[in-house]
């Protein structure tokens, strides 16, 4: 059997905890069926404004083991497996968005726009090999690292268009969020922050006319906006 991929779902403050920390294990409350060689997606939850993302891919380099040794500050998580990047390890507020993900991804087949959270709050549920490779190439990309192999999306390997009358998906394309991000400078449309001298400045790409109101994902309608601002901007039209 190959590489199996596998959802490993932190919230934001553990996955802070585990950044910090360095950590070489990750831990479950019960034993889990990683191999060595598996792949565990790393999903951070949302909060306070910040979407949910999907932050790391960490490959398993041993057996399960015990450990009731505390993890993090919050819990034991006894259950243990040592763990190596396979992925650059991104923090909290600077990975891949998930919702943005939702119609280029086989894990959310069936699921709306409005119940497509559910496929992330089974942590250890076994994702789709396609959609690993997917992701593990898209974190490589965040992240400017070479992609011996970037796995191309085509209808035939995702089967048919939605049928809400778009005719594009929602994803934005690594490639189309830089170009995005590059021809906005860098800077939120509306209030002109910029993490260049403001480190702790999140930008976002957005549907200027919304995705849920018919908006198609093309460049003339994606702007740069800082978490706040698409906060605030929700699903209204950009003036």
């Amino acid at each position: 059997m190959g590489i199996r991929y596998w959802l490993a779902t932190y919230d934001s403050n553990a996955w802070r905890m585990f950044m910090e920390l360095e950590r070489s294990a990750v831990g479950s409350k019960r034993p889990k069926p990683y191999s060595p060689g598996d792949i565990l997606l790393t999903y951070v939850r949302g909060e306070a404004g910040t979407p949910g993302q999907w932050t790391s891919g960490q490959q398993v380099m041993g057996d399960m083991f015990f450990d009731d040794q505390k993890i993090y500050r919050d819990g034991v998580w006894p259950y243990r497996w040592p763990v190596e990047p396979a992925t650059p390890r991104f923090e909290f507020g600077c990975g891949l968005i998930a919702r943005d993900l939702i119609g280029d991804m086989r894990l959310f087949d069936g699921l709306s726009s409005r119940t497509w959270g559910s496929a992330l709050r089974s942590d250890g549920r076994e994702i789709p090999s396609e959609d690993g490779e997917y992701l593990m190439d898209l974190l490589r990309s965040l992240a400017g690292d070479p992609v011996p192999v970037l796995i191309r999306r085509t209808p035939s390997t995702l089967g048919p268009r939605p049928t809400d009358g778009h005719s594009t998906r929602r994803a934005v394309t690594v490639s189309m969020r830089y170009d995005v991000l590059k021809r906005g400078n860098f800077r939120c449309a509306r209030c002109g922050r910029t993490p260049a001298t403001e480190p702790g400045c999140q930008l976002q790409v957005d549907h200027i006319f919304p995705w849920a109101n018919g908006g198609e994902t093309v460049l003339d309608n994606l702007q740069v906006l800082c978490v706040e601002c698409n906060a605030g901007k929700s699903n209204r039209h950009s003036d």
